[in-house]
């Protein structure tokens, strides 16, 4: 018998809810072996996150997990706590590409954006079999995904890069990689080459600065943090360089130390005094019970 694996979430999206209940559970019961109906719970919410995934998602959590409270928290808000800062703009690089930015703690609805860029492994895998390596597994996949977080980097000009490095697989066998590890982070400049509509990651970060109003626009150019598991290296040299040639005004990029920052962030926001539960910005489960609308209605963690 040969196990599929699924994943119950895409690009931030639920697709598969009976299925994420069931890695809830097993997370619950299993890895941390508490009882969730004795903690409170605080999740991240993406970016233009539709209703009605919040909405499921809490019915799940209260009614099936019967948690006693929810702190919902935003993931660029907590990647900018995690920065140790409240204004900025989050350039969340996973498998998709979240631009948002962020004023005194609140997002600015206007100016977020989610692209249709990101993929780095599944590009490497294209271009390993165009250089005649098959993988096609599910474990030769993550083979790849290894690939990409050791070796692969962004470049300055990639028309005038060489290079040459070693891979083990393994069974001992050797891969010569070149010119694959840093094509493959080049679909954020070249969306053409996975046949995005997307603009340049460097277009859409200076086009959403320029529908900022001008008294805090370089405020947030001057804070532009870079999070996610695709950041890799070279990447802030490259975006700086790229947007400074559209920018008229200064701009400062800083990365992440540590691809869990949402999570930090989180943390951190839900130990702030003002905010530790119970607090107004939670949703209680007396509360969700009463009026399951709540779940929209519960003001910002700040």
């Amino acid at each position: 018998m040969v196990l599929k694996g699924s994943y119950p979430i895409v690009d931030d999206v639920i697709e598969d809810y009976v299925a994420l209940e069931k890695i809830i559970h097993y997370l619950f019961y299993n890895e941390m072996r508490m009882d969730p109906s004795d903690h409170p719970l605080i999740i991240l919410e993406p970016p233009l996150t539709a209703r009605t995934q919040r909405e499921k998602l809490c019915e799940i959590l209260f009614e099936i997990f019967n948690i006693p409270a929810l702190l919902i928290v935003d993931t660029a808000v907590a990647d900018l706590v995690c920065a140790g800062e409240k204004s900025g703009l989050d350039v969340r690089l996973d498998t998709s590409a979240n631009i948002v930015p962020v004023y005194d703690s609140m997002p600015i609805s206007h100016g977020i954006k989610r692209l249709s860029l990101g993929g780095v492994a599944q590009h490497l895998l294209k271009l390993l079999r165009g250089a005649g390596y098959r993988f096609t597994t599910s474990a030769e996949k993550l083979i790849v995904k290894d690939i990409k977080e050791k070796l692969c980097y962004v470049v300055l000009e990639p028309e005038k890069e060489t290079c040459e490095k070693t891979y083990v697989l393994p069974d001992g066998e050797t891969l010569i990689l070149r010119k694959e590890l840093f094509m493959a982070p080049e679909l954020y400049f070249k969306p053409g080459l996975i046949d995005s509509e997307s603009k340049p990651l460097d277009v859409e970060i200076y086009d959403t600065l320029m529908k900022l109003d001008e008294s805090i626009r370089e405020l947030i150019a001057g804070k532009i943090i870079l999070s996610g598991s695709e950041i890799l290296p070279g990447m802030k040299d490259r975006l700086k360089r790229e947007i400074e040639k559209l920018a008229t005004f200064p701009v400062k990029i800083r990365q992440q130390e540590s691809p869990y920052s949402a999570w930090i962030g989180a943390s951190t926001i839900g130990v702030l005094k003002h905010v530790q539960y119970p607090s107004k910005y939670w949703i209680t489960r007396k509360e969700y019970y009463e009026n399951p609308a709540i779940v929209h209605a519960k003001p910002s963690p700040t």
